[in-house]
């Protein structure tokens, strides 16, 4: 409110000076009524500056914080978190809040509390490598607000949960020996409304591993003969048409040995085995 008033004062001060020249070429009523004009349009425009400035500054701001600015931990160090619940930046009293915390997705705690001055502190740890999540959520007038710190738990040592088969290796070498005896006939049409003067836009085909199924691709190739990277990219679900990509997005890679081409597989969702091309 301050720096309205100043704002406001200096205008006045302003007013003043254009309106003692214009003094001169018109009537001093005349003046006064300009200035109480100019006046009122800059009151009506602070105020509304000021409820701006009220309306902006009644945010909701929950912060967790570790005591580590890395966010990291050892198996066994304990990580110190606080809570802050602000609005406008100043501590808000009398918060209610849930909270959780545990493991990353697996919270081990779950539990309420008032927070007087609207700050607390939580400490955890894990035993084994692993993610620990802080999470708060805190009820204000209605509405839900929520902060959050996930610290990491030596997580240089996290190992692969999930566990290879004993077969694994045998099933895909059979899966493959089966795809292998089939004929992929493969095609390969020239698409002239596709091309540039930089690259050759094809529409590939093979045989899938059933009878009457195709798998289908856009294939691009460099106009310029020469070695460019391999960019291989996968649509996502839909039906849609496919084309090639710029050729710009080469120009950063052109050191790589593979023949550069872009193979789009819709509708498939299997696994394949992509083998660099040849020139």
């Amino acid at each position: 409110m301050g720096l309205s008033k100043n704002i406001l004062n200096f205008a006045t001060v302003k007013l003043d000076s254009v309106t003692n020249n214009m003094d001169i070429k018109m009537k001093n009523s005349n003046a006064k009524v300009f200035k109480l004009i100019i006046i009122s349009v800059l009151i009506s425009a602070l105020g509304s500056l000021n409820l701006r400035a009220q309306i902006r500054g009644n945010n909701i701001v929950v912060s967790v914080t570790p005591d580590h600015q890395n966010w990291n931990y050892k198996v066994g160090e304990k990580a110190n978190f606080t809570v802050n619940v602000r609005k406008s930046g100043t501590l808000l009293d009398n918060v209610k809040i849930d909270y959780e915390a545990g493991p990353a997705m697996f919270p081990e705690v779950k539990k309420s509390a008032v927070l007087k001055d609207g700050t607390m502190k939580w400490s955890g740890a894990l035993k084994q490598p692993g993610f620990y999540r802080f999470k708060v959520i805190a009820h204000v007038d209605g509405k839900n607000y929520e902060g959050l710190c996930t610290a990491g738990f030596s997580p240089e040592k996290i190992l692969p949960f999930a566990k290879e088969p004993k077969d694994f290796d045998a099933f895909w070498k059979k899966a493959l020996d089966e795809a292998r005896q089939n004929d992929l006939n493969p095609t390969k049409v020239l698409l002239p409304e596709r091309c540039t003067k930089d690259k050759n836009v094809y529409e590939i085909s093979y045989n899938n591993n059933r009878w009457g199924s195709k798998m289908y691709g856009i294939l691009s190739v460099p106009v310029k003969e020469g070695k460019y990277p391999a960019l291989l990219r996968v649509p996502g679900a839909g039906v849609r048409p496919y084309a090639g990509v710029p050729i710009q997005l080469l120009l950063s890679a052109s050191c790589s040995k593979s023949v550069f081409t872009v193979f789009l597989l819709p509708w498939s969702r299997r696994y394949m085995m992509i083998l660099p091309m040849v020139n």
